[in-house]
């Protein structure tokens, strides 16, 4: 029997036949694409443009920087998700800063998901371990849309090697229904960062600067915290990754204390 041939939906290829003609329209309008964006808008529904702006992420995950002048055609505060997926699984620095910096002029706050992992290693240098950090100038823009509103709408947030310690404190201040964070690879994230995360309050908390040498009053005053100092993100959250950051066992301790509903945590499990 020959096997089974997977025939396209009709929706996809209009979706494919949109998506190769607004390439084309790109290519041809670089000079005008505010004008365009703003055709694209008026012309368009949110949801169909959310499957062109999935399809293209699939179509021209090869040419990343083509990726994400399309997705950005065709974004505003509609949009519900942003996962990019180039082909070597990574942006680079200057591609993020891109993103983030047409996402925050197109008032992308509107978004549910958002996946962006950044290239960390530099081939060039000596040392293997050297990361290459995201300029700051594009987290502050990421920053930016976090506080008009983004982060009171996420739910499944992945910022790998693309997050500091105010990104954090915007989440724990206006996040409220964000289950799923992933920050692995960011060496700008320490125990300043998590507490702001989970407290509303950080510096009316104390926790011990060693877990292995702090004493018992510590944890006991910890445990003591009241829930009216505990952010919304404490009770929505379910999974958090934070493998390779500059945090220690104090954030684990705090994450596993605070977090009422927590599942895995670092690609462990945990059930209560």
């Amino acid at each position: 029997m020959s096997p089974r041939l997977q025939v396209l939906r009709l929706q996809d290829y209009c979706v494919r036949y949109a998506l190769s003609a607004i390439h084309d329209r790109l290519q041809n309008c670089k000079d005008d694409l505010h004008e365009l964006h703003n055709v694209f808008i008026a012309t368009l529904h949110s949801g169909i443009r959310q499957q062109l702006i999935n399809q293209a992420f699939i179509e021209y995950r090869r040419d990343t920087c083509l990726m994400i002048d399309i997705v950005c055609l065709l974004m505003d505060s509609s949009v519900r998700s942003v996962v990019p997926k180039p082909v070597s699984g990574f942006l680079n620095s200057t591609q993020c800063h891109k993103l983030f910096s047409l996402m925050d002029r197109l008032d992308a706050t509107g978004l549910n998901e958002l996946k962006v992992a950044v290239y960390s290693r530099n081939k060039m240098a000596v040392d293997p371990s050297f990361k290459v950090t995201v300029e700051w100038s594009a987290l502050v823009r990421l920053n930016s849309l976090m506080t008009r509103g983004l982060a009171a709408n996420l739910h499944t947030l992945m910022l790998r090697n693309a997050c500091d310690n105010n990104i954090l404190g915007a989440l724990g201040r206006a996040a409220l229904n964000l289950k799923k964070l992933d920050i692995s690879d960011n060496w700008l994230i320490d125990e300043e960062g998590i507490s702001r995360l989970l407290f509303k309050d950080p510096n009316c908390v104390r926790f011990p600067v060693d877990l292995d040498s702090c004493e018992s009053w510590i944890l006991k005053e910890m445990s003591a915290i009241a829930d009216e100092n505990l952010t919304r993100c404490c009770q929505t959250l379910q999974e958090v990754r934070i493998q390779d950051t500059n945090t220690s066992g104090i954030s684990v301790l705090m994450l596993l204390m605070f977090i009422k509903n927590l599942e895995s945590l670092g690609g462990f499990l945990y059930y209560r």
